[in-house]
């Protein structure tokens, strides 16, 4: 980034692009032609919030006015929850859509409460959930883990290969499943204000909680 900024003679936007803080992003990638586009003689970038817009352009709140523009596209957000589209209504009168976009939560991503009819399938707590779907979609689907990507990321770092044929415990033959519990940690289940989900972003915590599973 520093390098294509500097060379694209843009170097006044390092400050406001650099980020001060680890990346935490799954791969990182650049975005082809990113850089480039800012860096291009017709690139102007403009902060402030858009205050009006005119008969040719538009004007910020720092009054930076911008005029003779081809066009103007609105990027206003983008809905990530797990929220149907449209009302599902439940047993007590309970409308899926509103809880999930308070709280997306269902058991094992399958089965939401108070929904007896209604399973989803890389729904609310499923590892797709929280990344990219694309390239899934197109193999032989054999399995889904159904718990959260905690539970995920501990089940990987302690694999027991011997459990891989296993008989059930479970005094029902209808709770095969009741060796995954929840689909939760401890420190999810048990979470406020001071709990630290995403530890293993920073790289400390990474390494004492790998030392920590390897000695216990």
């Amino acid at each position: 980034m520093t390098s294509k900024l500097r060379a694209g003679g843009k170097e006044e936007l390092l400050q406001a692009l650099l980020p001060d803080f680890a990346v935490g992003c799954r791969r990182t990638t650049p975005g082809n032609g990113y850089l480039e586009a800012l860096c291009h003689p017709k690139c102007e970038v403009i902060w402030g919030k858009v205050n009006a817009f005119t008969a040719d352009g538009l004007t910020t709140s720092d009054g930076t006015v911008t005029s003779r523009v081809d066009a103007i596209i609105c990027a206003t957000g983008f809905d990530l929850s797990c929220a149907p589209r449209f009302p599902i209504i439940g047993r007590n009168g309970v409308n899926l859509r509103e809880e999930w976009l308070k709280n997306p939560h269902a058991y094992l991503s399958v089965t939401a409460t108070d929904m007896p009819n209604y399973f989803t399938m890389m729904g609310p707590n499923s590892p797709l959930g929280h990344g990219s779907i694309n390239g899934t979609v197109d193999g032989d689907l054999n399995s889904l883990h159904p718990g959260s990507r905690l539970h995920y990321f501990e089940l990987l770092s302690t694999p027991r290969y011997e459990d891989f044929e296993w008989q059930s415990l479970c005094e029902s033959e209808d709770m095969n499943f009741a060796w995954l519990a929840t689909g939760f940690t401890a420190a999810e289940r048990s979470a406020d204000e001071n709990t630290d989900l995403t530890w293993y972003l920073d790289f400390d915590a990474q390494a004492q909680q790998i030392k920590q599973t390897s000695t216990d």
